[in-house]
This record gives structure tokens, C-alpha cells and sequence, in this order.
């Protein structure tokens, strides 16, 4: 990356006229960055512009992978290394970065507030080296962001998302020629489920629907006369990977496993596919999505191209989705549709024909879609 800056001046000579800021380092819960953090970033962004004589260069310290959430605002996104050595030379493991800012940690069901310190070495490291080449600034989250999830308008600049166009080809491919190929009588619906499963210290936790009533769930679909697409990332406790042979049965039912398997580089690597390009992808091209019981929901919020979504949710929690900002930015939660009858601990075993009623109910209703994208040119001229 250095190297790279360097070679913006023809002469060699950079000092002076290079300026950072350094925004992470992030290791916390996804729809904590999302709805929050990243709202804010653009905020320091625009607090920090350049003057005319100096060039501001922007670097994002965060997870492998999150890179799509930054690329309207970031020049250069660092990924933090899941395995660290000390100065011994011994490797300490954090397996699970996101369990800290904001997040249950399945070994206390605690909110955790403390950015782990190899991944804060790690980011003070990156910015020592960048004030080599000029000034500094610096920004990380702090408690602040807890306190920001309860307003109805946080401060903070809002940008909707597309998915990059790699990842968008590839997903259309798989699509066109995958599940719409060779239909006679023109394509089915195509909807989009995110099963959310987790466990922790072993047992479903206190939101997760049981995988195999989601089994059962997605096989009745087949009533509406609809494909799925089940999404699911290998080896994440956050979703429910259907069985092969379910699969084959079932001729509706389609399934993608998508893996991060981009080795974590030194330097920049926004141009690399990621697991939430494919996510993104997958949202803006089916024609609605079914979610279960997290708050990662909202990343649909974002889209641009945002299609109508179904969410399971927990009676507790379900306002934590539907803040003021939220309905600024989705035309009033306009098709976005909240089964939230039952509380926390009632969730696992919710009856397949209640869900299949609700959603029947739903379609049945005054479903007028308005395209989001109709929405925020509205927006734009007023």
C-alpha cells in the first residue's frame, strides 16, 4: 500500500502532501457496523477533507471480508489477521473477533466493550507506518456506538449498497443457467433464504427456529409456487446448510455454500470476491428474501435495489428494526413484513403452519411493490 502511495508522485517527494485517516480497527457485530459504525465513518470522512494542496487517503481497518460495506469511501481496506504471535512467539487465536463492541459471547452472555489488544497493536502498528509518509488522523469505536443503537436518528451518512459487479456476474450466471434453465413455462419466483442458526456452548440459542421445522418450512414453500434459494456460508454457526439429498428431492429447493477462501493479504484487498458481495448479490437478484431472527436483516435495508423481505423475529427485539432512520431509508418499512408473535425463548419451536399463514397472509395483502430505487430518486429531487 505504501509502496503504491509512493508512486503518486513522479518526483518521489511525498511528504507534505499526503494525509490519513485511519478508521477501525472493527472487529464487532455486523449489523453494529453496518447501522452504525459505517454511518459514522462517513461522518470523519467528510469532518477530515483535505485541503486543496494535500491528498487524503482513507484506510479502513477491519474483518476479511466486510471490505464491500467501505468502497464509497475507502481507499484502502486492512483486513485484521485471525492469528497473531507474541513477542515469544507464540500464536494466540481469536476465534471469534466479533465477540467484542456490542456482541454475546458464548462464554458470557455479556456486552463486551474492549477491542482485543493484538488487534489493537495491529492497527496502531498500520498507523505508525502510515505517519512515515504524512499526518495522521485517527478514528476508532468506542462506547459511544452502544449508545447510538437506541436513537430514532443517530448522526451519521447513510449510502445505499450495490454488490460488486464480480460477484453480482457470478451469481447471475449461476442463476440464469442454474435454476432458470430450462423452465418451459417461464421462471418461477426466485426467493432467497437466510436461515439464521446459532449455537452457544452447544445449544440452539434463544432465537434460532429448529433446523429442522426451517427444513420443513422450505420444503412447504413449494405451495406457492416458488424456487428458493438457500444461502448459507461453510462453516458459519449463522446459517442452516440443508442436506444434499433434501436438495436433490426437492426440485424448488436450490442451496449455495459460499466460502472465504481469499488468503488475508498485507496490503489492500477491495478487489478480492467476498462472502458479502455474494449476499449482496443474491439479495438484489431474487425477488424477495425470508429471513430468521437476527439483526444482520437490515443489511437489505441498505440495498439499493431492494427487494421485499419476510423476517421471522422475536417479539423482544423486533423494535430494534424499525427506528425512525430505518423507515427514512425503506419508505416507511414499505414491504418489509415482522412475524414477531413469539418472545426470545419461544422461538425454537414455532409451528410450520403458523409461519406458512403468516406469510400467506402477507402475499394476500395490499402487496403494491414500489421499486426502491423509484424511491430514492423521489428523495434525491426533494
Amino acid at each position: 500500500m505504501l509502496d503504491e502511495i509512493r508512486s503518486l508522485f513522479k518526483d518521489g517527494d511525498y511528504e507534505g502532501k499526503v494525509e490519513f485517516l485511519l478508521l477501525g480497527p472493527w472487529c464487532g457485530e455486523f449489523s453494529y457496523e453496518t447501522n452504525w459504525w459505517i454511518p459514522e465513518c462517513r461522518l470523519q470522512v467528510d469532518k477530515y477533507s483535505s485541503d486543496d494542496d494535500k491528498k487524503m487517503i482513507v484506510v479502513v481497518v477491519g474483518e476479511l471480508g466486510s471490505q464491500p460495506l467501505y468502497r464509497d469511501f475507502c481507499d484502502y481496506y486492512i483486513p485484521i489477521p485471525h492469528n497473531f504471535g507474541d513477542e515469544h512467539g507464540k500464536e494466540i487465536k481469536i476465534p471469534e473477533m466479533r465477540d467484542t463492541w456490542a456482541r454475546r459471547s458464548d462464554n458470557k452472555n455479556v456486552m463486551m466493550a474492549e477491542i482485543p489488544k493484538p488487534i489493537q497493536d495491529f492497527y496502531n502498528h498500520i498507523c505508525n507506518k502510515c505517519g512515515e509518509y504524512g499526518e495522521v488522523y485517527k478514528y476508532s469505536p468506542s462506547e459511544y456506538i452502544k449508545d447510538k443503537r437506541y436513537m430514532e436518528r443517530p448522526a451519521g451518512i447513510i449510502e445505499y449498497y450495490t454488490p460488486p459487479l464480480k460477484e453480482l456476474n457470478l451469481v447471475k450466471d449461476m442463476i440464469q443457467n442454474g435454476i432458470h434453465k430450462g423452465l418451459k413455462h417461464g421462471r418461477k419466483p426466485l426467493i432467497s433464504i437466510f436461515a439464521k442458526q446459532r449455537y452457544r456452548q452447544g445449544e440452539l440459542d434463544f432465537e434460532s427456529w429448529s433446523p429442522k421445522l426451517w427444513e420443513e418450512f422450505m420444503i412447504r414453500l413449494d405451495e406457492f409456487g416458488v424456487n428458493i434459494l438457500n444461502f448459507v456460508i461453510e462453516g458459519s454457526a449463522g446459517f442452516l446448510e440443508l442436506d444434499e439429498e433434501v436438495v436433490k428431492k426437492y426440485p424448488h429447493i436450490n442451496q449455495v455454500i459460499v466460502k472465504n477462501d481469499v488468503p488475508v493479504p498485507l496490503i489492500d484487498c477491495m478487489a478480492e470476491k467476498t462472502i458479502l458481495g455474494y449476499q449482496m448479490a443474491v439479495l438484489e437478484l431474487t425477488d424477495m428474501s425470508i429471513w430468521g431472527s437476527t439483526g444482520a436483516c437490515t443489511l437489505n435495508y441498505f440495498m439499493k435495489y431492494r427487494k421485499p423481505m419476510f423476517v421471522q423475529h422475536n417479539k423482544n427485539d423486533v423494535w430494534r428494526q424499525q427506528f425512525e432512520w430505518m423507515r427514512d431509508i425503506t419508505q416507511d418499512l414499505h414491504q418489509i413484513h415482522f412475524f414477531d408473535k413469539y418472545k426470545r425463548n419461544e422461538m425454537e419451536n414455532i409451528p410450520v403452519d403458523e409461519m406458512i399463514d403468516e406469510f400467506r397472509g402477507w402475499l394476500k395483502s395490499d402487496f403494491k411493490y414500489v421499486s426502491n430505487e423509484e424511491f430514492i430518486k423521489k428523495v434525491e429531487k426533494e
